[in-house]
């Protein structure tokens, strides 16, 4: 008893008819299908367009995610053990310690990935004890660490404050910026957001090269 083809399936044809549709493809992209339904292999397909030539690539090298990260850490280490010297990041918390410690913690694990030397405190009541306390850190770095609620009111005189007192200190937030009051912490001296979102390795990046790291 003889098969018949199941409906909606073609068969193949000879090889014949399939070596013709392959030399169609040079012509027409869409005769891909046909060539397919002609009996023609990914091979032969594949053969056409190359026309005879080959192409050799350079075989990509396997990468762990971190290594970024690990040639940045130790140029923080040589960094130190030539210098004796590191980058210094001062938190300007604000306020008792519920009210600083998320961002403070976040602030702190940030920098820390590059090594650099975190400067803690309970927080600040004051914006003069906190301008005061940065800039006697003498710290590369100052972040501002409170809540999105207390920002518009104290980081446009903490910014001002440590930028009046050392002009070459940077200021940092912790937090990404309402839209409506970023304007404010820019034209303060606010140089930098950090946040969940923001570009780490960047930011570290720039750290280093103000310090002379790299």
């Amino acid at each position: 008893m003889s098969e018949k083809p199941l409906d909606g399936i073609k068969t193949p044809k000879a090889p014949k008819a399939a070596g013709k549709a392959v030399k169609d493809l040079g012509t027409c992209v869409k005769c891909v299908g046909a060539a397919l339904e002609d009996g023609a292999t990914l091979a032969d397909i594949a053969a056409s367009y190359a026309d005879g030539k080959t192409e050799t690539f350079a075989a990509i090298l396997p990468h762990r995610w971190t290594e970024q990260y690990e040639a940045l850490r130790k140029a923080t280490e040589d960094y130190i053990a030539k210098t004796g010297d590191n980058v210094k990041v001062f938190l300007c918390n604000m306020g008792p310690i519920p009210q600083h410690k998320a961002r403070a913690d976040f602030s702190a694990s940030f920098m820390e990935v590059a090594h650099f030397d975190v400067l803690r405190n309970n927080g600040f009541a004051t914006v003069d004890e906190a301008v005061d306390a940065a800039v006697a850190s003498g710290a590369d770095v100052a972040i501002i660490c409170s809540t999105d609620d207390t920002y518009p009111e104290l980081v446009p005189p903490v910014a001002r404050g440590i930028k009046a007192k050392a002009p070459n200190m940077k200021v940092y937030l912790a937090g990404a910026p309402a839209p409506e009051f970023k304007p404010s912490y820019d034209e303060a001296g606010v140089d930098e957001y950090i946040h969940v979102r923001a570009n780490c390795l960047a930011i570290l990046t720039n750290i280093q090269k103000g310090k002379g790291i790299i």
